[in-house]
């Protein structure tokens, strides 16, 4: 039901925005976060998104963490409490 907002699931996904101020964020999320992700777009001028269950390999294959200002972990309750889900984060 999440995917209306920013389409189906992927492990990695860039947004790039027409703000001009430079910042990057970084947010690590499931499903949940899909509706709350829209609202950052006037506050960055790029937003990487990283999925963990979604990843396969290391997330350092997608992303450089030295790049971002901020990171944001976004998660509903019960995917937070699942064993494992934070685990590709690890790699």
């Amino acid at each position: 039901m999440y995917n209306v907002y920013l389409g189906e699931e992927v492990p990695f996904l860039r947004i790039k925005t027409t703000v001009k101020n430079e910042r990057r964020l970084l947010v690590v999320k499931d499903s949940y976060a899909d509706c709350f992700i829209p609202f950052l777009t006037q506050h960055y001028s790029e937003i990487d998104v990283i999925s963990p269950e979604l990843i396969e390999g290391s997330v350092r294959d997608f992303i450089d963490l030295n790049d971002y200002e901020q990171t944001l972990f976004l998660f509903g309750i019960e995917n937070l409490s699942r064993e494992g889900m934070l685990s590709a984060l690890k790699k």
